[in-house]
């Protein structure tokens, strides 16, 4: 049965399981039995109980009061605690008497460790993500600063490995295809245009990439990163240099995915930090600290609260007519961001508005948890797609960040920036 874990799950086939590490994976997966109504994670909880695999069964996904999904068997679930420990964001219960297979996060970075090619891929993709986004990312999307860590995780899990012999076209000049960018992980690749030269055309070298380096993002970029986007054709050719050469391909789709997704995060947390210079509460703990100079030195624009936000936030689909929250209902689901589609606003069910891409609602459960809902919201169009950041994980969010400021105000009076345990802020893992 742990074949069929790996061959299910792109995380688990980068790794190139070697009959060993097949072996082991199949010591280190416990066999578990749910039985109907049983809950398996809750949301909010921290653990490290990692990925779960459906034997037999169902299982559904909870998010507040509402069943998100159902998974029956041959899914998985988790995958994200295997890449860092956390909280989990849904409670998942068995729909009917279940049996699953556990990974824990502990023995599933035993098995990694085993790899040591596997180990120097992530930290490759660490080294190389931090030029990509430096050089390429920021122009294009601004609110991906800071995302390194999502991004090597985003990537890690979509990568595939490839091997080249000297010689051997990777990509050609003028063509369209799907294998997007490519790390390079050993050897040198060598990069030629053709170009018009006394009098004719000629293969023309243009650079030499190695280890850590990359290529082929342009064509990602320059297509655009919407879903009818059409690559752009390659505009260098690009050859193995040396005898042989190893390299991590994240298919085009997947960079896609990967950026959207980041992008909106960086998106969400722009929200959260307007959100804050509204927030009575930290205006009183922060005394008559200038508003935007809190905004700058809270951790909330850093890194570590940019990774929470990304493992805390779930992305949910709805189908139109759906009701995604009710007036004088509890703010249990949080805070909403829109990626996509057109929701209408109704109070005392009159139309009261209208919630486009880019709009947020339900930031009273960030200001007053407390609070009921002011307005109902349904889905109007059939592609409503929505950020959704629970009322747990913006609590939880606000206090670390309220004691962070008081800690400040208290015991670092000459400027020193904010700061916020990281095991705070570690996130959530579904």
């Amino acid at each position: 049965m742990h074949e069929l874990v790996i061959d299910r799950m792109a995380l688990l086939q980068n790794l190139r399981f070697t009959p060993q590490m097949r072996a082991e994976l199949g010591n280190r997966m416990n066999t578990i039995h749910a039985d109907v109504g049983e809950k398996i994670v809750q949301a909010g909880e921290t653990d490290e109980t990692g990925l779960f695999f459906i034997r037999s069964g169902a299982v559904k996904i909870i998010i507040g009061d509402q069943v998100v999904d159902t998974l029956g068997s041959g899914s998985y679930f988790g995958e994200r605690a295997l890449l860092g420990e956390g909280v989990r964001t849904a409670t998942v219960q068995a729909r009917v008497r279940s049996e699953l297979l556990q990974l824990t996060r502990d023995d599933f970075q035993a098995i990694v460790l085993m790899s040591t090619e596997s180990a120097n891929n992530v930290e490759l993709l660490r080294r190389s993500c931090r030029k990509l986004i430096d050089k390429v990312i920021i122009p294009h999307f601004p609110e991906m600063e800071h995302s390194e860590e999502e991004m090597v995780h985003a990537f890690a899990s979509r990568v595939r490995n490839r091997r080249y012999r000297r010689g051997q076209a990777i990509v050609k000049q003028g063509r369209l295809d799907d294998d997007g960018m490519f790390f390079v992980v050993s050897g040198e690749v060598l990069v030629t245009q053709r170009q018009w030269l006394d009098g004719q055309y000629r293969q023309v070298e243009v650079a030499r990439i190695g280890i850590a380096g990359y290529f082929g993002e342009t064509s990602i970029l320059a297509g655009g990163l919407s879903k009818t986007a059409q690559p752009a054709p390659r505009n260098a050719t690009v050859r193995c240099a040396t005898q042989t050469c190893a390299l991590l391909c994240l298919p085009r789709e997947d960079m896609k995915v990967c950026l959207l997704e980041l992008n909106r995060i960086g998106q969400l947390v722009r929200v959260l930090q307007r959100l804050l210079l509204n927030d009575a509460a930290l205006h009183e703990a922060r005394g008559d600290e200038d508003p935007d100079t809190m905004i700058k030195s809270l951790p909330l624009a850093s890194m570590h609260l940019r990774q929470y936000v990304w493992k805390t936030s779930v992305r949910r689909e709805f189908p139109k007519g759906t009701i995604i929250v009710k007036e004088g209902d509890d703010n249990n689901d949080g805070l909403f961001f829109v990626e996509s589609g057109s929701l209408v606003v109704l109070k005392n069910n009159e139309h009261a508005g209208d919630l486009c891409t880019g709009s947020i609602f339900g930031e009273a459960s960030f200001l007053t948890p407390t609070s009921k809902r002011g307005a109902t919201v349904v889905a109007q169009s059939d592609d409503v797609v929505l950020l959704n950041l629970s009322r747990a994980a913006l609590q939880t969010l606000r206090n670390s960040i309220q004691d962070s400021v008081l800690s400040h105000n208290s015991n670092n009076q000459n400027g020193a920036a904010y700061n916020m345990d990281d095991n705070t802020v570690s996130g959530w893992d579904m």
